[in-house]
């Protein structure tokens, strides 16, 4: 700048200081404003994985889904997707687990997967392997005292069926709703003895495994052929059908 006769006007150190001190204020000011809004961002985004976190845990502590969406005042998409997308990722994890050798920590995760993925507690996990057997299910087996697939392989069905369906009105059903509850009870103990029968095949290999190492000659037996669950016989038809024991 210039006063009126030409010269030029003196500007003082202070002066230079001032703006340049006004210059750092604002910026800091700016710099704090974005700072509050991310820290607010993350918050809110930590503050929703520990909501769903919670909800989780409500559901391998088997408390029933309608139960959860009205405590925590969600829809049930929101809690089936969230148990979904839990379980996909615990199983990506444990895959990856799996590819690195970190087996304690994969079966950790995978066991945490069947838990979220089927909403249960530890000790019916092993149930749910079964097919046809959920949550609800597992548990009536395991309250019976069928609580593995070795139990379940041995037991009569008509004892599975007593088991899974003892809240129901036997007179009042129709003989094509006792087939159903007929062949859902076949199809798990077929399922258990599958998974029975695969247990014990990889103990065998194992085994033959372990002798043939030292170079003992061990001769290999057949593996066992599955064979499905018959027809009811006569003393578990009498039961389907009139709804009690000879």
């Amino acid at each position: 700048m210039r006063m009126a006769h030409g010269a030029p006007l003196r500007t003082s150190n202070r002066s230079r200081d001032n703006a340049k001190g006004l210059l750092g204020r604002s910026d800091c000011r700016v710099g704090m404003a974005n700072q509050s809004m991310l820290s607010d961002e993350q918050t809110l985004r930590v503050c929703k994985r520990f909501y769903v976190a919670i909800i989780l845990s409500r559901l391998v502590q088997e408390v029933p889904v309608a139960e959860v969406c009205e405590a925590f005042k969600v829809a049930r998409g929101m809690v089936q997707a969230s148990q979904e997308n839990a379980g996909r990722f615990a199983s990506m994890v444990s895959v990856f687990c799996e590819r690195l050798g970190w087996h304690d920590l994969e079966g950790l995760v995978s066991k945490f997967q069947n838990r979220v993925s089927f909403g249960v507690r530890a000790e019916i996990v092993e149930l749910t392997a079964i097919p046809y057997v959920k949550g609800s299910r597992a548990r009536q087996l395991y309250k019976a005292g069928l609580r593995t697939p070795q139990a379940i392989d041995v037991a009569s069905i008509s004892e599975i069926v007593k088991v899974l369906f003892e809240s129901s009105s036997w007179v009042a059903q129709d003989s094509a709703q006792r087939r159903i509850q007929l062949g859902v009870a076949k199809k798990i103990k077929n399922g258990a003895r599958k998974i029975v029968l695969d247990k014990a095949e990889e103990a065998r290999v194992a085994a033959f495994t372990a002798f043939k190492s030292p170079g003992l000659d061990v001769p290999q037996l057949p593996k066992p052929v599955l064979k499905a669950a018959g027809d009811a016989t006569q003393k578990e038809a009498d039961y389907l059908f009139w709804g009690r024991e000879y």
